[in-house]
């Protein structure tokens, strides 16, 4: 091309390179003193495209006004930018035009899914939230097998054979889609609200996976007379804490208990809260005549810092005490739930913290699962006796008048055998809501958004329970 006396900017459709959808990639071109061309990172078939008004003239293309939107605005940038330059007599190259009125202006390779959410990772400190976004991204890249991926080609159609590929090639839970697309979800709004997408991209106003992927059960939760059957197991185990030798031990199926126990006190703490509790953070106070521990922590989840009083009764008495008395030898920590076989506490990041402590969840988990049966052994082994006592007593008086034989008790109180140490803070949140606490108050208590607590709340009920609270509603 020859040379010119001002830049010529136009788009065009690269008809020599085939993406592998299929489809040619929409590039903006620059000729001035040579030819630079950069990609809008759009793209669409030879037969869509309007070579002399420079946009995707096929109405019935996928998102089709979205990328003439996207593509012309990009076109208008450099537009605007030699014309300033000109107007201010500033010598340009149509590299610097590139460079300055659309690489620093409109990141085209955010327009690339892939990329934007490269970029997420880099923002986030947080290993968990790291780990979710991550694992988006590469369920993104084995369903599209493609190097890259436009925000444009992510459709309701997209989205729903993607959430099939999860659930039927993947063999996800519906919990488990639903995660992934909340992430999606929570990347397309980012982008738009960077004006880096139109709004009108945003597929999940057709594509409703809420409907489509329900959340899972119920969380679990027990009775409090389940967990005082949990007591007294570790009761008998422990010798209520005279020989407490496997308690200190992590691999312990007293260790567990222990742990589960102390987090229902405790206003069902979390375990990574649990785990940074040291023993010059527990102190005795006595409030109306009644002794108390009491351990000023914050939620390391929500940073909401909490006041947590136990009462100083036989449950806290036969766990607590023994814990703090050889405290010294983990560095002060009340629990050895991240400690080594050396008591060493060696979790320098947040991510070393982080598998630390899902380490120690799916131990304490593998241990309930074992207690679980040792429990409910002992409740069937205790309604065995019990209802023998029942038929004897029934027995001696089944032919005289006054007397009718008595049911036998059932033993409704097994605990479930999915039982796992998150329960246990569902199982706290229950029972304060059973006896009236309200929702702001168990927020404060559990270190909880009080934004999130009436879902909270709501999502613990049971089906006999909505349908109970319901009875009568409209009558």
């Amino acid at each position: 091309m020859g040379k010119t006396t001002t830049a010529i900017i136009t788009l065009i459709l690269r008809k020599n390179k085939t993406l592998s959808s299929g489809m040619h990639p929409i590039m903006l071109r620059v000729a001035y003193y040579g030819r630079k061309e950069i990609s809008t990172g759009c793209s669409c078939s030879l037969s869509d495209w309007d070579s002399q008004q420079e946009i995707v003239k096929n109405k019935k293309f996928p998102n089709q006004a979205q990328i003439n939107k996207i593509i012309t605005d990009l076109k208008q940038n450099v537009v605007n930018l030699k014309m300033d330059f000109e107007i201010k007599k500033i010598p340009y190259t149509a590299e610097k035009l590139l460079k300055e009125g659309v690489e620093e202006r409109v990141n085209v390779n955010s327009l690339d899914v892939y990329q934007f959410i490269e970029n997420i990772l880099k923002k986030k400190d947080k290993y968990n939230t790291r780990k979710t976004y991550e694992v988006s991204l590469n369920l993104l890249k084995r369903y599209s097998n493609k190097k890259s991926l436009l925000f444009s080609e992510i459709t309701p159609e997209f989205c729903n054979d993607f959430g099939k590929f999860m659930k039927n090639e993947r063999k996800m839970t519906d919990g488990s889609i639903r995660t992934c697309f909340s992430k999606v979800s929570a990347i397309f709004n980012m982008a738009i609200d960077e004006e880096i997408i139109l709004p009108q991209l945003f597929p999940f106003r057709k594509f409703k996976y809420f409907n489509i992927y329900k959340k899972s059960n119920r969380k679990i939760a027990i009775s409090n007379g389940q967990m005082y059957a949990i007591h007294g197991l570790y009761a008998e185990m422990s010798n209520c804490g005279k020989s407490v030798s496997d308690l200190e031990q992590r691999s312990t199926e007293l260790h567990a208990m222990a742990i589960y126990l102390f987090g229902w006190l405790a206003n069902g703490l979390a375990l990574v809260d649990i785990a940074k509790i040291k023993s010059d953070m527990v102190k005795n106070v006595t409030i109306k005549n009644k002794e108390y521990y009491k351990i000023q922590t914050d939620r390391t989840k929500t940073h909401v810092e909490v006041d947590i009083l136990i009462e100083k009764d036989i449950y806290a008495e036969s766990i607590i005490p023994h814990m703090l008395k050889n405290a010294a030898l983990r560095d002060g920590y009340l629990f050895p739930i991240l400690q080594n076989a050396k008591h060493d506490y060696k979790y320098d990041t947040e991510k070393e913290l982080s598998l630390g402590v899902e380490a120690a969840g799916q131990m304490i988990n593998r241990k309930l699962r074992r207690v679980v049966i040792k429990v409910n052994e002992r409740i069937v082994k205790f309604n065995e006796e019990k209802n023998n006592q029942i038929e004897k007593y029934n027995n001696r008086f089944k032919n005289q008048s006054g007397f009718e034989k008595t049911e036998k008790e059932v033993c409704s109180e097994l605990l479930p055998l999915n039982l796992t140490f998150y329960s246990m803070r569902h199982t706290f949140a229950t029972s304060a809501s059973k006896n009236g606490v309200h929702p702001s108050k168990l927020a404060t208590m559990m270190g909880r958004s009080p934004a999130g607590i009436f879902g909270y709340v709501d999502s613990l009920m049971s089906d006999d329970e909505m349908a109970e609270a319901k009875t009568g509603m409209f009558y």
